[in-house]
């Protein structure tokens, strides 16, 4: 029997640049009439600057969807940019970017996304191709759609453009998330290879992913710390348990965890072993090790064989 690996980590919502300078733009945070707030394409304000092509990517692939599960990385492109007044060959455009959430509340907001750059871009054209990107997970809520506003504009000039859209967020229903005497966001998978987050439930031999518990509270708090314990157990497609560990967390158990990390964010790394028949059975519980407070996250994979 093999033992498992883990990792504690918080997550970063949205890629911000240093500080939050002003930017030209406030976002409309209006209360919106719910009927209304439902997810849409990508919607294009240009004022001046103007591109060839803006669409979504998520796990890599284009795409034109505005539904996504709980956790993915999605990203939004612009292909050649223009509209920017060139200066001895360069450029300087700056993007900013807002999540909006159904009540008109900023939920996450980044400054010179990518574009803290001050010597500028070389374009002898004034065409650029930018893009940026969003985690869809906590404070982000499952099961809830979101505004997300990117401003784009020329420091160099008063030309603009502004893209608004709204995303509708999932979650998985495979897995099975359960809370006692605690409260949690949601529980998902997360392909570490890909660096995506697992829809299908479908894993292969050698393949490491990890099971996120996002915003886990209830756990007892002692001076800033937490002491969470977690259990964890993979079956095999007879039943025959083949990784165990009682408790991964062992290491802190003295010492505790910062509690704002096991609020934010926290995760079992699971190697799938070789030679196994699916399909497999995952189960991880979140325990507290000074009270009685406990978060479990189950779920069956799909085991895919490849040759």
């Amino acid at each position: 029997m093999r033992n498992f690996f883990f990792l504690i980590i918080p997550v970063i919502v949205i890629s911000c640049g240093p500080g939050e300078p002003d930017s030209i733009y406030v976002p409309d945070t209006t209360e919106p009439e719910e009927e209304k707030f439902l997810p849409t394409e990508i919607e294009i304000i240009s004022q001046g600057l103007s591109c060839d092509d803006t669409y979504f990517t998520a796990g890599n692939k284009r795409t034109t969807s505005v539904f996504y599960q709980y956790g993915e990385k999605v990203n939004i492109n612009f292909i050649n940019l223009t509209g920017f007044k060139v200066v001895d060959e360069l450029i300087f455009p700056k993007m900013d970017a807002f999540i909006i959430d159904k009540n008109g509340d900023t939920i996450s907001k980044g400054f010179d996304l990518d574009l803290g750059i001050d010597e500028g871009y070389k374009s002898q054209t004034g065409g650029i191709d930018l893009n940026t990107f969003t985690y869809l997970d906590n404070p982000i809520l499952p099961r809830e759609n979101y505004r997300w506003d990117v401003y784009i504009s020329d420091r160099n000039s008063e030309n603009r453009l502004q893209t608004t859209c709204i995303l509708g967020i999932s979650r998985n229903d495979q897995i099975k998330a359960t809370a006692n005497n605690a409260t949690f966001v949601e529980v998902y998978l997360y392909d570490t290879g890909e660096g995506m987050v697992i829809t299908d439930n479908k894993v292969f031999p050698g393949q490491s992913f990890k099971m996120y518990f996002d915003g886990v509270e209830g756990l007892e708090e002692v001076d800033g710390k937490m002491f969470p314990g977690m259990e964890m157990s993979l079956k095999n497609g007879t039943g025959d348990v083949v990784l165990y560990a009682e408790n991964a967390l062992r290491t802190y158990a003295e010492t505790g965890i910062d509690a704002e990390i096991v609020k934010k964010s926290i995760y079992g790394l699971v190697e799938v072993p070789e030679g196994e028949e699916g399909p497999l059975q995952l189960y991880i519980r979140i325990f507290d090790l000074n009270g009685n407070a406990e978060v479990i996250g189950e779920v069956e994979l799909e085991l895919v064989q490849f040759g």
